[in-house]
């Protein structure tokens, strides 16, 4: 397993090729780092919020300490969302006379996250620094927030093109706005949906379905065009943040990777077979953590994927060590 040492210069060797994909994670450390508590920006903390607005109570499923608790087995975070905005919708039905008045699932969750998590700390000013000074290069994100983006603006060119739509952002980029290539210079790509626009967040189950089956096409025609020798240029792929699971040398970093991930790991297999089919073409994946953080399934995903699990002695080392 690589030192921390020996990841930061092959990250440094490779920054030329290099996209970044980072997960809440960098949020949570920026809260421990402020001394600030990281429970209502985590995943569950947030669900289990939307749940208690929605029912008018908190969930009565509660762990050993009394407090409420998604279970660990036999539920998705994405399923449970999928659930609550169920709940939502048929109680909006029954109790509200004015179809205007009702406050949707997505538009809830966006106002959550504008109070409870969009908010820039220290270290996320720190982080910005390091990418666009040291590395220079694209980053993905799972998060909804602006947090590292200090200053950036969606780009307006992206809003022109032929397969763009709010609902999925795949081809927009956050841009400093002098004229950046977003797929060799720093612009960060919200994978998951970003803040500006509610209908883009993916959350539950028919997000995910709906963004995996956009992916899709697009891949496919993507492949088409490289089979059939036509120029991939203009396509609706390469336009978008997909080309860089397929071209990028990838440093996944404060991202549980867990089985909620559902589209980030369905790439992943995809990037594999890709791989696998064009070996020529293979691109280098790390997988940084704090060493004891990943169980044994995800072990196996990560074996299985030959994405290279770097496990540090400490989330200082995640999160600050590998960028200076």
């Amino acid at each position: 397993m690589a030192t921390l040492e020996e990841i930061r210069n092959e990250l440094r060797e490779r920054k030329e090729s290099l996209a970044f994909v980072f997960g809440n994670g960098i949020n949570r450390y920026a809260c421990s780092k402020a001394r600030v508590g990281a429970r209502k920006i985590a995943w569950d903390g947030m669900l289990l919020a939307l749940w208690e607005q929605v029912c008018g109570e908190e969930f009565y499923m509660k762990n050993a300490k009394g407090e409420p608790e998604i279970p660990s087995e036999g539920i998705s975070y994405t399923e449970f969302y999928s659930i609550l905005e169920n709940f939502l919708q048929n109680d909006n039905k029954l109790n509200c006379k004015n179809p205007k008045a009702r406050v949707g699932l997505k538009a809830r969750t966006k106002a959550y996250v504008e109070k409870n998590i969009n908010i820039r700390r220290k270290y996320h000013h720190w982080l910005h620094k390091q990418l666009a000074e040291v590395f220079d290069c694209p980053v993905l994100t799972t998060n909804y927030d602006y947090n590292i983006e200090e200053g950036m603006m969606l780009d307006p060119v992206c809003r022109k093109l032929k397969n763009y739509t709010n609902n999925f952002l795949m081809e927009s980029y956050m841009t400093d706005g002098d004229g950046k290539d977003p797929f060799n210079e720093f612009c960060v790509w919200h994978v998951n949906g970003a803040l500006r626009f509610a209908s883009s967040l993916r959350i539950g189950l028919a997000d995910y379905t709906s963004i995996i089956t956009q992916a899709s096409d697009r891949i496919s025609e993507w492949q088409k065009c490289r089979k059939n020798g036509l120029p991939t240029e203009d396509i609706a792929f390469s336009k978008s943040w997909l080309r860089m699971f397929f071209e990028k040398d990838l440093c996944i970093v404060g991202l549980s990777l867990d089985t909620n991930e559902i589209l980030l790991r369905w790439l992943l297999i995809e990037r594999k077979k890709f791989f696998d089919n064009h070996p020529d073409l293979k691109r280098k994946t790390w997988y940084v953590s704090k060493s004891g953080d990943v169980k044994k399934g995800m072990e196996f995903f990560l074996n299985f994927l030959d994405i290279d699990f770097i496990g540090l002695d400490n989330y200082q080392d995640v999160y600050e060590g590998i960028f200076l």
